[in-house]
């Protein structure tokens, strides 16, 4: 009974195999997909992971052959894996936009008008000049910040003095204009204000024509090449001429030829006068 028994299994089993082989044979081989497991009876388990996990073979990393290499998982980076194969720490990424690559946003320059500070100021100019003679104008700033120099006291203290103040930068330039003058400076335009004595301005004028004239004093504040007008001075000056100088001053505008004939016809003049003397006696 036993043995009818396992004729008839091992029948069975030799046909079931059949049967799966020929259903295999008929399937077109576009059916079957890589990685689709393939159940054949009578294979060991083994067989069937093999068949059916071929993707994960190929994923697998290749041992390297050298001795002693370990390997975690694939690197995010070239960079990466070559720092882990050599024992050196990747360096970090730095993004374009990252808040490391770009740098701070540099620091609003202070305007010119930001730097000023408030200083006394003192003018002194004459109410009355003479033509052809000269005369001095002075200009004064006191930057020191000490109550008791004034900048009044560094002028001359000979003519009309006018006091102010002024918003300066550490550098002030400062100009004297007169169409009806003769203006020469005698100290530089440019002056680094200083902080132990005032600073002064000044110029020779020369009048050049009779009658009230203006003279005007311009102040600015300097900075790499920038001008900031601060302060402005208008005044005006009589000038007046003596009758020796305006003498003058006609024999020197009037035609030398005319001169010349002038001088002849006087000593003709003259000496005519001493020939009707002498004649006379």
């Amino acid at each position: 009974m036993i043995r009818f028994l396992s004729v008839i299994l091992l029948l069975a089993g030799l046909a079931a195999a059949g049967w799966g082989a020929l259903q295999m044979a008929r399937a077109p081989a576009g059916d079957l997909e890589v990685g689709e497991a393939v159940i054949v009876p009578g294979l060991p388990d083994a067989a069937i992971e093999s068949e059916a996990l071929p993707e994960a073979r190929m994923a697998e990393p290749a041992a390297a052959s050298e001795p002693g290499f370990a390997f975690d998982g694939p690197a995010s980076s070239p960079a990466e894996g070559a720092a882990a194969g050599s024992g050196i720490a990747a360096p970090e990424p730095h993004g374009l936009f990252s808040a490391e690559a770009m740098p701070p946003p540099p620091a609003p320059r202070p305007s010119l008008a930001d730097t000023l500070r408030l200083v006394p100021i003192a003018y002194e100019t004459p109410e009355a000049a003479r033509f052809g003679e000269a005369f001095d104008v002075t200009l004064s700033i006191d930057g020191t910040g000490n109550a008791e120099i004034t900048a009044a006291g560094a002028l001359p203290g000979e003519a009309r003095i006018i006091e102010a103040e002024a918003a300066v930068s550490e550098r002030v330039k400062a100009s004297l204009l007169g169409s009806a003058f003769e203006i020469a400076s005698l100290s530089p335009d440019t002056q680094l204000v200083s902080p132990a004595t005032p600073n002064v301005w000044r110029w020779r004028v020369t009048p050049q024509e009779v009658g009230e004239h203006r003279l005007i004093v311009e102040i600015f504040a300097m900075e790499n090449g920038e001008a900031l007008p601060v302060k402005t001075f208008t005044g005006s000056v009589m000038v007046s001429i003596s009758r020796l100088r305006q003498a003058i001053s006609i024999a020197t505008e009037a035609n030398p030829i005319a001169m010349v004939l002038g001088g002849i016809g006087s000593a003709l003049a003259g000496l005519l006068g001493v020939f009707r003397v002498f004649r006379g006696r």
